[in-house]
């Protein structure tokens, strides 16, 4: 929680913890304004990554998935673009590359037309590789044509945090320190991002300091219309180009569903046949061309009438029902009746 709290302090929308250490899926879900969905880490000491967010008006977050105990992935939207995030975090007994092999499959799973971004802790050096773990993994960051974004822009110089180091520690009288924390992207996302920057929190203790990149959100209206589409039902999918598993399900089960006629679904239960019988007749004549307007009044007029009176009559229905459940005293079922024809 204090690890929310400063990034709350820190300005930071978005972001992905590193070595979270989180097993048995005991983790607050939410605090300090933030949502968190985390992995399941290997053990208790070592591994695991969680990723964080709260709601803009400049991004919106959605598509989360676990690839391993130690990378999960989501898709980052905003008004300048749709961005394919990878959190990873490699420990240093990775020997067998597990990690490397769930980044390279989340890597594979980016949609067309989304700008990739690697959020990761590497503990490696990729810039200068000495050991041989280190070129495995810069050589796999080279194959995926992705560069350290701290290198693109100038940091700040402050007398107790100089250089470029994300990590750091006091060891015999002397200081330790290393950069095994990285934003990586390709040289057309670095297009879309500000900056990126090494920061460090006064409300959270920690031996590693935050690497924040700034993307400009773009246009909130545009974002504001896309969440508007994404919350109506039924969700309507693009029909061309390629679609990730989730879609592919949802096509599956909507082929699968029977689709009930305009008449009997739930919002058009209450109208009677007989109002129908006045709609069908006034959508015959203008069909035909019949339809002038002295008798377009006197339809219209009957339509309305007969629907005054279908609202009647289910509010009767209703009100019976509603008096039923609170002599049972079902108070929450008769809320919900209410509700339901409100």
């Amino acid at each position: 929680m204090s690890a929310l709290r400063a990034m709350g302090k820190l300005g930071v929308d978005v972001g992905v913890f590193q070595e979270t250490k989180i097993t048995r899926g005991i983790y607050p879900r939410s605090g300090f304004g933030y949502s968190v969905f985390a992995t399941e880490a290997a053990s208790r000491s070592c591994g695991g990554v969680a990723l964080f967010w709260r709601d803009c008006d400049g991004c919106a977050v959605e598509e989360q998935r676990v690839w391993g105990p130690n990378v999960l992935s989501f898709h980052l939207v905003t008004g300048r673009g749709r961005f394919y995030c990878i959190g990873a975090y490699c420990p240093p007994s990775d020997g067998d590359n597990d990690t490397v092999g769930d980044i390279q499959r989340a890597w594979k799973q980016c949609p067309k037309g989304s700008h990739p971004i690697v959020l990761s802790d590497l503990n490696a050096n990729i810039r200068r590789p000495q050991t041989e773990r280190d070129i495995a993994v810069a050589e796999q960051a080279a194959g995926m044509d992705i560069r350290d974004m701290t290198r693109h822009f100038r940091q700040r110089r402050r007398t107790w945090a100089q250089g470029r180091w994300s990590w750091r520690m006091r060891r015999r009288g002397r200081w330790i320190s290393s950069q095994p924390d990285y934003i990586l992207a390709t040289e057309k996302t670095r297009r879309l991002i500000s900056n990126c920057a090494m920061r460090m929190s006064n409300h959270h203790k920690s031996d590693h300091r935050a690497t924040i990149a700034t993307i400009n959100g773009g246009d909130s209206r545009w974002l504001r219309k896309y969440r508007r589409r994404r919350n109506r039902f039924p969700i309507r999918l693009h029909r061309i180009g390629p679609q990730n598993e989730l879609d592919t399900l949802f096509n599956e089960i909507k082929g699968n569903t029977t689709v009930p006629a305009a008449r009997e679904r739930r919002n058009n239960v209450w109208i009677s046949e007989a109002t129908w019988k006045l709609v069908d007749r006034r959508a015959g004549i203008r069909k035909k061309g019949e339809l002038v307007q002295a008798l377009s009044r006197r339809l219209g007029r009957q339509i309305k009438a007969s629907l005054k009176k279908d609202r009647t009559e289910r509010a009767e229905k209703v009100a019976t029902n509603v008096e039923g459940l609170l002599a049972a005293g079902e108070l929450k079922d008769a809320w919900g009746a209410i509700q339901g024809w409100y």
